[in-house]
């Protein structure tokens, strides 16, 4: 999967780049050291690659599907309506749950540091089809650094 999450408002609350180098705030550090924690607290996903950028980071991670326990597939009824939360709640081991306990993660340790900082809600995720697509998104988010003044002049 192709992650993208970005800062509230973007913000750059991450770091900021200077000739094409990405130099990581305190709280870039930490979301950072967090990302590369991801395995170790959830086991069935690999970290491919992770650029940090001043208002939003790219990452790619992989999940062995065998490690996850998938929802029952039948159809929502209305005798679930009690179980209506749990039925939407991101299931452990999903990309939801993984990016949202991430999120909450660095959140925490910003806030009992007393870093200003806030994610945008939600994030944006792609399925990497093959290895053609690998090879071009992990380019596209090694690369970002460098890119980054070119894509800031082409704003408006």
């Amino acid at each position: 999967y192709f992650i993208t999450i970005n800062t509230k408002y973007k913000n750059h609350h991450l770091g900021f780049i200077e000739n094409g180098t990405m130099y990581p705030s305190k709280v870039g550090v930490i979301a950072q050291d967090f990302w590369n924690q991801i395995p170790e607290s959830s086991p069935h996903v690999s970290s491919i690659a992770f650029t940090l950028m001043p208002d939003h980071l790219h990452g790619i991670i992989a999940l062995n599907a065998r490690d996850i326990i998938l929802p029952e597939n039948r159809p929502f009824s209305e005798s679930d309506y009690k179980n209506k939360f749990a039925a939407i709640t991101p299931k452990a081991g999903s990309v939801s749950a993984i990016i949202r306990s991430y999120k909450s993660a660095v959140t925490k340790e910003a806030k009992q540091s007393n870093l200003p900082f806030q994610w945008q809600p939600r994030f944006h995720d792609s399925i990497i089809k093959d290895q053609r697509g690998l090879d071009a998104v992990k380019n596209y988010i090694l690369n970002n650094p460098k890119n980054w003044s070119k894509k800031k002049l082409t704003k408006t």
